[in-house]
């Protein structure tokens, strides 16, 4: 019996994800702020399961929230068969080449793309504060921007979700190629799509619709190219995590919290887990994580734990058991993950791509004023936009190896929010468009 699910099931899922696409959005929005409309579409593949999800993870904007159906969450977690295309205004009559924005991991197309100072809507936005959005419409372009359903989702799930997202706006449009700008994590998904990624992962092999080339300009902005690490580099980084219940994993299952022993498996990093609440509820973040510190990029006074001669280090980085953490390592991540950095860099993109590579070199996101002092908050052991290491974001050679051209790469004195909405980054990118 379990032999021959699994061939029904093999069958069933042997059929690309975009032929399960309801080309008819499930809900239509025409009176949400700034965007001409939004439109939700559901794929009907089996792959597309509800993810596990944190409530902090949640989308809180309204604005958002009202753009996808009700059924979005249950108590199952986000249905990752939905994803909102959102329109800009006036793009009917826009002529020049659509524009696909694609957010990243902790985000929204709302904060990310039209009013990237604030977490939430606001009814005016002045004209110095505009997102990318705006000021790419006003240049003339259709813009577009895709909202997944679970901003921490699979990157596989979402790369399929941006070729349902372009071939929507390639019928829209009538045209056949858009331009992508993906900011953070969302780079990871366009990547899996533009590197037809399936053909060398077996578990998305038969799901992933093949690259269309159907992609004129790439802008990658804060892509963690080389990967991430951070999760596991700095055990107090976890510990602050989890003292401000932030929405982002930590990379011990089991650890010492307030001086008791606890199980962390909604928390943790990992897939598999024992017991009720296994995880995995950060699923698309295993999948941006790369041995950095074997690499070349060693530990630093940041990550030392000196209480107990670094050896809390060392078991958060490769695993192991201390009187503080219980953890996998980097490498069971990675691996449940399917080595997903590793594997992009071997593949490359379509030869057919032309790259843009945008990374910010300011390491401080913001400060704690103590008033005598000012403590920055960011990445500071190594060159950094306060959340990724220039090593990762500047790294393209293994991207354009089968032949990608890399039309243009520059670094920005800006941090890792900043460079998705700096205007005079914005006009340096559409200056090599044209």
């Amino acid at each position: 019996m379990r032999v021959s699910f699994i061939l029904v099931f093999t069958l069933i899922t042997s059929v690309f994800a975009t032929q399960y696409l309801n080309e008819v959005p499930v809900k239509v929005n025409n009176n949400i702020l700034y965007w001409e409309k939004s439109e939700a579409y559901r794929d009907h593949h089996p792959m597309f399961v509800r993810e596990k999800i944190l409530e902090i993870t949640r989308f809180q904007n309204p604005q958002v929230l009202e753009c996808f159906p009700q059924e979005l969450y249950n108590n199952q977690g986000a249905d990752s068969s939905l994803m909102v295309l959102l329109y800009s205004r006036g793009w009917k009559q826009a002529q020049k080449t659509p524009v696909l924005l694609i957010h990243g991991a902790g985000d929204d197309a709302f904060r990310a793309w039209v009013h990237p100072r604030s977490m939430t809507t606001p009814k005016s936005i002045p004209s110095d504060k505009k997102g990318f959005m705006q000021r790419l419409s006003q240049k003339g372009h259709p813009v577009f921007a895709i909202n997944f359903s679970h901003n921490h989702g699979c990157n596989y799930l979402q790369a399929e979700q941006i070729r349902n997202a372009i071939h929507i706006i390639k019928q829209k449009t009538q045209r056949t190629k858009v331009n992508v700008i993906a900011h953070s994590k969302g780079n990871c998904a366009a990547s899996i799509y533009m590197s037809d990624l399936g053909e060398v992962n077996s578990t998305y092999k038969s799901f992933l619709t093949k690259y269309q080339n159907d992609i004129g300009h790439y802008v990658q902005i804060g892509a963690a190219n080389k990967g991430i690490d951070l999760v596991f580099r700095y055990y107090m980084g976890n510990v602050t995590a989890l003292a401000n219940n932030t929405s982002s994993p930590i990379c011990f299952y089991q650890g010492l919290v307030y001086g008791s022993w606890a199980k962390l498996y909604e928390l943790d990093i990992y897939a598999q887990n024992p017991g009720k609440y296994s995880g995995n509820y950060f699923p698309g973040q295993s999948q941006l994580l790369y041995n950095l510190v074997d690499d070349g990029l060693d530990f630093s006074v940041f990550s030392y734990t000196p209480v107990d001669f670094n050896l809390t280090m060392k078991a958060c980085y490769y695993g192991g058991t201390t009187a503080f953490v219980a953890s996998y390592g980097i490498q069971h991540a990675i691996k449940e993950g399917h080595n997903t950095i590793g594997k992009l860099n071997d593949k490359g993109l379509d030869p057919g791509i032309n790259v843009i590579n945008v990374y910010g070199t300011h390491s401080t996101l913001d400060e704690i004023d103590l008033g005598w002092i000012k403590i920055p908050i960011g990445v500071q052991d190594y060159p950094s936009d306060g959340v990724l290491y220039k090593y990762s974001a500047s790294y393209t050679e293994g991207l354009t190896k089968r032949g990608a051209k890399l039309v243009g790469q520059r670094g920005f004195d800006k941090n890792h929010l900043q460079i998705a909405y700096d205007p005079q980054i914005l006009e340096w990118i559409v200056s090599l468009w044209y």
